[in-house]
């Protein structure tokens, strides 16, 4: 196989894998070390507090302090943009269902996708 070839082909499955719906995790660690952030994952966390803060440019977003099932915490930050999807859901110590994707290089919080 061609080194061309080879590079067509992960193209295509890392395509697919975007594509595809989320993949279900009962917490942080069973998303998989080698994920990259443009995969999703969906787990159920409880809410421990809701900050809105600003983003460089002076848009609002919202960090999500959560709790997995299995008792780890963590942040997952809410765009603007995303936020009129789950506003009626989110409170302190409410459960949610949520798709994540793991954070980029350079940051700590788990992005809403």
């Amino acid at each position: 196989m061609s080194s061309y070839q080879h590079f067509r082909e992960t193209a295509s499955r890392q395509k697919k894998r975007q594509n595809a719906s989320p993949t279900q995790v009962n917490g942080i660690s069973g998303i998989p070390f080698e994920t990259t952030p443009e995969e999703r994952f969906r787990l159920t966390v409880d809410v421990e507090r809701v900050c809105e803060q600003e983003t460089k440019d002076g848009a609002p977003c919202y960090f999500l302090a959560c709790r997995d099932a299995e008792g780890m915490t963590f942040s997952v930050v809410v765009w603007d943009s995303q936020w009129s999807r789950i506003q009626g859901q989110v409170e302190k110590g409410s459960k949610l269902a949520i798709d994540v994707r793991v954070p980029k290089e350079g940051y700590s919080a788990f992005t809403m996708a």
